[in-house]
This record gives structure tokens, C-alpha cells and sequence, in this order.
């Protein structure tokens, strides 16, 4: 099996792959906040398991659309009740994954301990934290973000680093020799 990211996996089955998309969530993307962390609490979940899917579709992308079970755990499910991904409303009006988010918000789990938490549809559309706020995030955590070609760094919200900028240390960055971007100007001091 191998995770693609939060919401999607890749099970091989009498020498086929299946790739599946876990039906009624949508976790965040692997650029966005809480990517990386969603896809890894996938990958614990059911990776090197034997796994269950039931699935009766295909999405526009030929994925099966799929429940996946870990003997009677729905992963589905704990995937919105850990707080790795959102009830997909849009497609889902199931009432566990509804209940299963709203109580992940309200323990604060997972993605949901972030104050402006951005869905995961409205960041494929563009919608990216507020300046004031990854102005901020990046001062505190001394992050900026990386070009595929790692020629500069950015801040998260600069127009220039499009959807692929790769978070990195400001200390790695500049060991490495890489320029701040004259556009968004990334903090350099701590």
C-alpha cells in the first residue's frame, strides 16, 4: 500500500494497484498546514495492515471513491475524528462524519487547533491564510518556502512560489545560499 497524501492510497491487489480516494472526507493538501501531518496519520493507520474497501464509483480522476475499514474501523471516520480531514459536505451528507468533525473541533484535535483552519477546497481555489497571520507563523517558526527550482525563498502567501513552494528552515535556506524573493521580502531575522 502507499499513501499519496491525507485522503488518498494506493493498494496493490493480485499484482494490480487500486488507487482509492477515501469517500466523504478531504484532507489537506500536501503544501497546505496540517498536509504532511494528515497524510503520516493515514500512513499509521493503514499502511502495512490488511484493509477492507467498499467502494461503488469512480471520481473524474478514475480513483475508486471508497470506505476503507481496518477490521470494523471505519478509517474514514477516524480520519475526521482525529482531525486530519474535513466532513466533504460537498459530496458527503453522511450524519458520523458530520458528528466525528464536530467533536474533533471542539476537543481542538489535530487541524483543528489551528485558529483559521482553511478547507481544503477553498485552498485548491486560491484562499491562503491572511498576510497579518503567515506573516506571523513565519516569524515564529522561522519558515519560509522553497521554489521547485530552489533558486528563492518565500513567505506562504507570495504569489511567485505558486502551490508547489516546499516549507524549509530560514537557517537551511540561508546555509544553502538561496536569495529572499524582492517581491514578498521573507523576514530573515528572527
Amino acid at each position: 500500500m502507499k499513501v499519496a497524501d491525507g485522503d488518498t492510497v494506493t493498494l496493490l491487489v493480485e499484482k494490480k494497484s487500486y488507487r482509492v480516494r477515501l469517500q466523504g472526507i478531504d484532507a489537506p493538501e500536501a503544501q497546505q498546514p496540517f498536509g504532511q501531518a494528515a497524510k503520516k496519520a493515514l500512513s499509521e493507520k493503514v499502511f502495512g495492515h490488511r484493509v477492507t474497501v467498499r467502494w461503488d464509483e469512480k471520481d473524474r480522476y478514475g480513483r475508486l471513491l471508497g470506505q476503507i475499514y481496518l477490521g470494523e474501523v471505519w478509517v474514514n471516520q477516524l480520519m475526521v475524528q482525529d482531525g486530519y480531514a474535513w466532513h466533504y459536505t460537498y459530496y458527503s451528507k453522511d450524519s458520523r462524519l458530520a458528528r466525528s468533525q464536530q467533536l474533533a473541533r471542539e476537543a481542538s484535535r489535530g487541524l483543528w487547533a489551528r485558529e483559521q483552519a482553511i478547507a481544503p477546497w477553498d485552498w485548491r481555489r486560491g484562499k491562503r491564510p491572511l498576510l497579518e497571520d503567515s506573516l506571523e507563523a513565519s516569524r515564529i517558526a522561522q519558515i519560509v518556502y522553497v521554489t521547485p527550482k530552489g533558486e528563492k525563498f518565500h513567505r506562504q502567501d507570495c504569489h511567485h512560489l505558486g502551490t508547489k513552494g516546499k516549507p524549509e528552515a530560514l537557517a537551511s535556506v540561508r546555509n544553502r545560499g538561496l536569495t529572499p524573493c524582492k517581491r514578498c521580502h521573507p523576514k530573515e531575522d528572527p
